[in-house]
């Protein structure tokens, strides 16, 4: 089964469809499924302009992050405040955020097409551009601080769980396929394919 062209609330298969009254009552599927329902749910108000909440996300990574920029060829010679929001390779690079994002949100409801994909993306990601595991909090937290800034009051405390608790479970993912590259590069090196 594919992921879906437009996310929707979705139901993690397994978990029950009945919700206790209160978050102290609910198991850990169905606090699993209402964050999936806060994420998909704010997320389509996020994705109304993905490239301009990405250049937010990537401008305040870097001023908070400043050595992360390093990372990036667009940002690496620039100072933060040269960080211009109409320059090609930010846009560019909010636009690939986002639109994983976006897709990892709408195959929230298929871990099978989306734990491959995303254990690629890690493995790519710590390969080829040098990312390590702590970068991830720092992603996180700019991630965070962007939707509580474009979703004002919408971002409530059971959001913002939602989201920590969504992107801690994909960048664990990612995580996981960055130290599966890493481990397959140190074997391929000392010989012990």
């Amino acid at each position: 089964m594919a992921c879906k062209q437009e996310a929707s609330v979705v139901r993690v298969d397994g978990f029950p469809s009945e919700r206790p009254e209160t978050q102290e009552k609910m198991s850990d599927g169905d606090k699993l499924t209402q964050h999936v329902e806060n994420v998909v749910r704010t997320w389509a108000l996020v994705k109304k302009d993905l490239v301009g909440n990405g250049i937010v996300f990537y401008m305040r990574l870097f001023s908070e992050n400043p050595e992360v920029k390093s990372l990036f060829s667009f940002a690496s010679s620039m100072n933060t405040e040269e960080v211009q929001h109409d320059n090609p390779g930010l846009r560019r690079q909010a636009k690939t955020l986002m639109s994983m994002i976006d897709y990892a949100i709408r195959c929230l409801g298929n871990l099978k097409d989306l734990v491959p994909k995303l254990k690629t993306l890690g493995k790519r990601h710590f390969v080829k551009y040098n990312v390590k595991p702590e970068h991830f909090k720092a992603v996180g937290a700019a991630l965070l601080w962007t939707l509580k800034e474009g979703l004002g009051e919408i971002f409530t405390r059971d959001v913002d769980a939602a989201w920590t608790a969504i992107f801690r479970i994909l960048a664990d993912v990612m995580i996981e396929g960055g130290k599966e590259g890493l481990a397959e590069i140190k074997s391929r090196s000392t010989g012990n394919e």
